[in-house]
């Protein structure tokens, strides 16, 4: 089998459908059953010579497992990944729905290794996989187990997308993550697949296989690209909140699924305990908390408000997940207490897509726990959620000539209130539907408050003679100075500035530049490229006095400094790309050269349109 070709990955990610991912294509061929004599240069001495291609053995095995993860499987809060003793920790579980090949390849997962060149590790002619923890293949039992289990509960929810033998990938060639992709095989079919990777920071004692939550998370990127679209990708853009809706609802996914295992001192609502909460030098953990993990009310988050007044403070260190004040706050890395100025002044993840992630999450997670009230138990109310999250995911819009990202977190609860009222995910009493929309609009994703029509202005921050925009090289004529050249490509974003009080939500950016001489590169560098010289691009928010006013309430020692501004409300811009349109620009292009930028900005609370000019002068 030849080797996958697969791009770098950031923490937990899917592609190309979307734990920060860029958009590509990994090809690999076929993986068949591989038969014949093994080579063994850089293999694992357990990798079998040859697996049978004919049914040798029954439908059902059994294989050892960490129930869920090893936090979990032992109930130790205070367990570490670098320990010796994490073999002690382990159960035998019965593993069903397997194809008889001897191998872990059943109805709904195909489990091969790294390990073996891409083929099959674990082997046994009588279904015997009870492999101790020490062993490369225990990684692929966890991988068979959790991803059949996932996947078979979505076959019992009439949510199964898609359909077949799912292939998943035990110690994944990858550092420190975990990813979902899909790529062509041999015949030049679409095959989907999910990595999981190994951690660097532990190699010899875990790896990324032996977090449940994670594998699930990874299989539902799947799930909901397939039930979205069999053409078109969920998210289009690094950020767009299609692409933190696609992260908060795996995150949803993992949890839900984990739920009935997760044992005290344990939080059911905390996703990835294990691989996001200890293989990092500090906690990426998320979960469906209504505060972060570091605010002094976590996990209660009695503070919690949409109302940024309520809450969210500076002086305080008050931070609601509610929409769109809250998207950006990091869920977990810092100490309790801190400091809101200190994690805004640290963090540059602001508009990251998993970082935006947690009031989907959280959502999901509240409509979840009320349907465990009202159904007859948690499983009944996990198939009901599932078949709700994936109807509504299948009605959500299409990418458009004057919308390519048309999928944001207020229309995805504008689709589940209209999904839940009708009998295509089952039947939802009228208790249900309210306390579902009563969810929706706690979280602010319903009932936003509009920024009116003229809220918005360029910009008054200037960056070397660039007013109102941020230009940086990235192939520069003479010294990168952050001034326009001839011949030269590189990133811009613009400033834009907010007199509303509310803060502007989701703003999609369509720019058009008025020379032709100045244009956009083309689709594998701007998503929303249209033509040479008009491209879509989204940014996360604009603030709105409300909010800049809670969070700056106190001294020049607790106040965060945002204002108003897109530069100076989210930190991200001009870190990297996940926000940049790339321009070129051509070599006649004279100093003293002017032009314009038409910047048309649609926030998902507007009620129209705004148009602003951004003139350029060649330096």
């Amino acid at each position: 089998m030849a080797d996958l070709s697969r791009p770098s990955q950031l923490r937990f990610s899917f592609l190309p459908r979307s734990l920060g991912a860029l958009a590509a294509i990994a090809v690999f061929a076929s993986c068949a059953p591989k038969t014949g004599v093994k080579s063994t240069t850089g293999l694992a001495a357990y990798c079998p010579d040859s697996v049978s291609s004919s049914v040798i053995a029954g439908s059902t095995g059994s294989g050892k497992v960490f129930k869920l993860d090893p936090l979990v499987a032992s109930g130790n809060a205070s367990l570490s990944p670098g320990s010796s003793t994490l073999g002690n920790y382990t159960t035998t579980v019965t593993l069903p729905n397997l194809l008889g090949y001897g191998t872990l390849k059943g109805t709904y997962v195909d489990v091969i290794t790294d390990a073996c060149g891409e083929s099959y590790g674990a082997y046994s002619t009588t279904n015997d996989f009870r492999y101790e923890h020490g062993d490369g293949r225990f990684a692929e039992v966890m991988n068979y187990h959790y991803g059949n289990q996932f996947r078979s509960d979505l076959a019992s929810s009439s949510a199964l997308y898609p359909s077949g033998s799912f292939l998943m990938i035990a110690n994944c060639d990858v550092d420190d993550n975990a990813f979902y992709s899909q790529g062509t095989d041999s015949s030049g079919n679409l095959v989907d697949f999910v990595c999981m990777g190994r951690s660097t920071k532990y190699p010899d004692t875990t790896s990324f296989s032996e977090d449940g939550e994670v594998m699930m998370h990874e299989l539902q990127h799947g799930t909901t690209g397939h039930a979205y679209s069999s053409v078109n990708d969920f998210n289009v853009f690094d950020f767009d909140e299609a692409g933190a809706i696609n992260e908060g609802l795996s995150d949803f996914i993992g949890l839900i699924q984990g739920d009935s295992e997760v044992v005290s001192p344990f939080k059911n609502f905390e996703f990835s305990r294990w691989a996001l909460g200890l293989l990092f030098d500090s906690s990426a953990m998320r979960g469906a908390a209504k505060c972060p993990v570091w605010t002094a009310d976590y996990p209660t988050c009695s503070n919690y408000s949409k109302t940024p007044s309520s809450g969210f403070s500076a002086t305080g260190k008050r931070i609601s997940f509610a929409y769109p004040d809250g998207l950006g706050w990091p869920y977990a890395g810092y100490a309790s207490g801190k400091n809101p100025k200190d994690v805004w002044a640290s963090d540059l993840g602001f508009e990251e897509i998993h970082q935006t992630a947690p009031i989907v999450t959280g959502a999901m997670w509240e409509i979840y726990q009320s349907l465990v009230s009202s159904s007859a138990d948690s499983a009944t109310a996990r198939h009901r959620a599932q078949l709700l999250l994936m109807e509504t995911i299948k009605t959500l819009p299409q990418a458009n000539a004057s919308d390519p990202s048309p999928v944001t977190m207020p229309v995805l609860a504008t689709k589940l209130n209209a999904m839940a009222a009708t009998a295509t995910a089952g039947a939802f009493s009228g208790a249900e539907q309210t306390s579902i929309a009563n969810i929706l609009s706690a979280r602010g994703l319903t009932g936003l408050s509009s920024v009116g029509s003229g809220w918005a202005s360029v910009g008054s921050i200037t960056v070397a003679g660039h007013a109102g925009l941020f230009f940086n090289e990235t192939s520069a004529v003479g010294p990168a100075n952050n001034r326009m050249h001839a011949g030269e490509k590189g990133m811009i974003w613009f400033d834009i500035a907010n007199s509303s009080a509310n803060t502007a939500a989701a703003p999609l950016i369509k720019v058009t530049s008025s020379d032709s001489r100045v244009t956009f590169s083309g689709a594998s560098k701007n998503p929303g490229y249209v033509s040479p010289t008009v491209a879509f691009i989204r940014y996360g928010k604009i603030n709105g006095s409300n909010i800049v006013n809670a969070l700056n309430n106190g001294t020049a020692l607790d106040n965060v400094g945002i204002t108003n501004s897109y530069f100076n409300g989210v930190n991200l811009y001009g870190v990297n790309s996940q926000t940049a349109l790339y321009i070129e620009i051509g070599s006649g292009m004279t100093t003293g050269t002017t032009f314009n930028f038409t910047v048309q900005i649609t926030p998902a609370n507007g009620s129209g349109t705004e148009t602003l000019t951004y003139p350029v002068t060649m330096q």
